[in-house]
């Protein structure tokens, strides 16, 4: 039986949305080349959020896939985001769930 998966249009503002909220707790602030972030790491997934130019990046990494990058977005001060990559998987999950517990 096929898996109904959320339309990428919808996912993806989910997605981002998640990774602010478990970042503004769990994150840890570092810096590459100059640049300040922000590193999370939920065991089998983890995400850097930092600056990039005028707007923000977010690399996504999932480890039950060998550490491969599996998302990367960026995004505007006005809320505009531009997909680099997106490889569906259970990693998805992980961070809605993450981020929904941290709610309750």
């Amino acid at each position: 039986m096929a898996v109904l998966r959320t339309k990428r249009s919808v996912q993806i503002p989910l997605l981002k949305a998640a990774t602010i909220r478990i970042a503004a707790r769990h994150g840890k602030p570092g810096s590459v080349s100059g640049h300040e972030l922000t590193d999370v790491d939920l065991g089998t997934v983890r995400f850097s959020i930092g600056s990039l130019g005028l707007g923000t990046n977010l690399d996504v990494w999932d480890e039950t896939r060998g550490g491969g990058k599996v998302f990367n977005i960026n995004w505007a001060s006005n809320g505009a985001i531009e997909v680099v990559s997106f490889r569906r998987g259970e990693w998805e999950q992980v961070l809605l769930d993450r981020a929904k517990r941290m709610l309750n």
